[in-house]
């Protein structure tokens, strides 16, 4: 049987994704009705000498069992600690980061934690109120409170499947004067050495890009360029991944046949380059999985064996899986589904350019220069939107939003971070000679092209592009997507034709009434401190926004939405406003009084400083505002937002969704969305505490 590994890792896998979906009293069930349908394989003669189908159900039997022990077994034990105090002796495993409200968040590895049937030795994340003067892997002490990550592997952004079950804090923490021997200390080290390079030679973000782009490491960047990569969907390039691993061995693989190596000798060396690249990556797991790959590949290759790629994706699919948490790590889902493509998607485009391309026939007189470069312009193209098509699907079922310009981008972005990845390498390695001259041409190129990168990647942010979705559209995608993909495996050209005209009817249908059915007339937005966004179709003013809380999570609420400020509101007291602008697109801050917080950290296109202000932002929203008070007529509808309210809206609770006479409002995690439908005249308060 061919291609054994692919269908047990993505049975597997498959398997996994469904059921972390579904609320755990159905496992049971669904593992009992996998059973049933394996022994039905194994009892019908004709599924069972065709080995596919009881391995398929097989595979899938196994990841739900491996699931469920791992759950009881690892999961269960550490949620028993949320909630509680105790003394703990940890070391912390890297050199941290800091969160949006200013603490220093670190990865820590617990010894020993002083309560009855606590399990020891676990991974956490802990939360310090300042910067931890200590060493990596130097024991210290701490009472730490510890609450859960998350209830489930959906809802914890893939730390679980980095086997952290516990967030913990502490106000302060005591050295013992104690360190764990680690084999990782020497690359903490390294990896500190090329910060340090690169930063010193190529300062702003053009140094901290190159160091992104080498160690995955993003703290130097500032705040304004990782919202802009966000934005146009093209933060991946920094994440170090496949994509960089790809570069590596590009290189390596061009240095093997330029010095004519001989195979088995240069499956070696390529072996050894990606390792030594999976230590300096900081075992990132992407470069894990991207690694494993790769070795298993060329591994086949050393063995006088034809290596199969969707079988080596599927091996490589079935190891992440051994770690049924890991699976639901979108970058794991991306990461298999772009190199998917490119297996499966990417050759059909390639196939149909040269057969159709215009650079055989005797027209160009350097025919085969013009060739090549076209096709290399073209592959990166093609490569773009192979990736595109597989993962965009699952960015909607994960995110509820797509950005269009992450397609544009790409295009250029991503072969130009194929340039400065081995570029910045480059120019860490001719920095530890010291020599100025030899130095300087390699800095000055690759300060170069990251001022490019960073400057294509900054004009198309400021277009915005983001489009947001329901997270069911994302879903009926990638059903319509999953079922093209069996009708080309079947190689029937009627039902591929049939499939195809049946998912464009499906899309078109969804698109329409998703459209029709879905999008209100204009929306209200209050966070939990009190900020407010209006929106239409086109438009965007926010006001209110006074702190911390309110900068998050209006930042959340407009990028998960693909929303740029047309208006920002903000009195003098404006940092948290000011702040919010460096990680959305805004084209006019309205203020008061001027502040230099304004011209030092903010980025807009416009600022008027008035105490009064009038505009009329589309055909559905208008707004006055005096410097503090904001009063909105949106459709037609009056909303008045302050400091002071005259009227409140009195709503009674019903589950999660209360319907009145003025609307229908949303209650999620303690903010309000309302979706106004009507043009009834009111005041708006936020409600902390609803009335019963």
């Amino acid at each position: 049987m061919k291609r054994v590994f692919a269908h047990i890792g993505f049975s597997m896998a498959v398997t996994l994704l469904a059921v972390q979906l579904l609320p755990d009293r159905l496992w049971v069930g669904i593992m009992a009705g996998l059973a049933v349908l394996f022994a039905v394989s194994l009892c019908l003669k004709k599924y069972r000498q065709a080995v596919t189908v009881p391995l398929c159900f097989g595979s899938a039997l196994f990841a739900c069992l491996l699931l469920i022990f791992s759950v009881s077994a690892i999961a269960q034990p550490q949620f028993a600690l949320d909630g509680e105090r105790c003394e703990t002796s940890f070391y912390l495993l890297d050199s941290g980061t800091q969160d949006d409200y200013g603490n220093y968040v670190y990865d820590a590895k617990t010894t020993s934690i002083k309560a009855d049937g606590a399990p020891q030795n676990i991974k956490i994340s802990v939360s310090l109120p300042a910067e931890a003067n200590v060493d990596c892997y130097e024991i210290v002490t701490a009472e730490l409170k510890f609450s859960s990550v998350a209830n489930n592997a959906v809802n914890s952004y893939g730390r679980w499947g980095n086997n952290v079950f516990l967030t913990a804090s502490a106000t302060r923490i005591e050295p013992v004067g104690k360190s764990v021997f680690s084999a990782a200390k020497p690359i903490l080290a390294l990896r500190k050495s090329i910060v340090s390079s690169l930063t010193s030679l190529m300062p702003g973000d053009k140094g901290a890009l190159s160091v992104a782009m080498i160690t995955g490491i993003k703290d130097y960047l500032s705040e304004y360029a990782n919202s802009c990569f966000r934005a146009v969907g093209a933060s991946h390039i920094m994440a170090v991944s496949g994509l960089h691993l790809t570069a590596v061995t590009g290189i390596v693989l061009f240095l093997i046949k330029r010095f004519r190596i001989k195979d088995r000798a240069g499956g070696i060396i390529l072996i050894v380059s990606v390792l030594v690249y999976i230590v300096l990556a900081g075992f990132s797991k992407s470069v894990v999985r991207a690694g494993i790959m790769m070795i298993i590949l060329t591994s086949a290759k050393l063995f006088m064996r034809r290596g199969d790629s969707l079988n080596s994706l599927g091996l490589a699919v079935a190891l992440i899986c051994l770690n049924p948490f890991a699976v639901f790590d979108v970058g794991a889902v991306l990461s298999v589904l772009a190199v998917l493509s490119l297996i499966t998607l990417y050759p059909v485009f390639s196939r149909f350019f040269k057969k159709n391309s215009l650079t055989d026939t005797d027209c160009f007189p350097f025919r085969e220069y013009a060739k090549n470069t076209v096709l290399g312009i073209v592959s990166g193209i093609f490569v773009s939107l192979s990736v595109m098509v597989y993962t965009v699907p699952a960015m909607l079922v994960f995110f509820g939003y797509v950005s269009v310009g992450s397609v544009v981008s790409n295009i250029f972005v991503v072969p130009l971070s194929g340039v400065l990845m081995p570029l910045a390498l480059l120019t860490y390695i001719v920095g530890l000679t010291k020599i100025s001259f030899i130095i300087l041409p390699f800095s000055k190129l690759t300060d170069f092209v990251a001022g490019i990168t960073l400057k294509i990647v900054e004009n198309l942010a400021s277009f915005g592009g983001t489009t947001a979705f329901s997270k069911y559209f994302g879903i009926i995608i990638s059903a319509v997507l999953v079922v093209v993909a069996f009708a080309f495996l079947l190689r029937n050209k009627r039902l591929i034709r049939l499939t195809a005209a049946l998912s464009c009817a499906v899309v078109l249908i969804t698109v329409v009434v998703a459209d029709t059915a879905f999008s209100p007339q204009a929306t209200l937005y209050f966070s939990s401190g009190g900020a407010v966004a209006v929106c239409d179709s086109d438009s965007t003013v926010v006001t209110n926004v006074h702190s911390s809380v309110d900068c998050y999570e209006m930042t959340d609420f407009l990028m998960t939405r693909g929303r740029k400020i047309s208006f920002l509101l903000c009195d003098s007291d404006n940092y948290y406003a000011v702040k919010l602008t460096q990680n959305i697109h805004t084209d006019v801050i309205v203020t008061d009084e001027f502040d230099d917080n304004i011209m030092t950290n903010a980025h807009y296109n416009n600022l008027q400083i008035k105490n009064t202000f009038t505009a009329k932002v589309s055909d559905d929203v208008s707004f006055s505002y005096d410097g503090t008070d904001s009063e909105f007529s949106v459709c037609g509808l009056t909303v008045s937002v302050g400091s002071t309210f005259d009227d409140d809206i009195n709503l009674l609770r019903n589950k999660r969704i209360i319907r009145d006479r003025h609307g229908t409002v949303y209650l999620s995690d303690g903010s309000v969305v309302y979706d106004i439908k009507n043009k009834d005249t009111f005041g708006v308060r936020r409600q902390n505490i609803w009335q019963e």
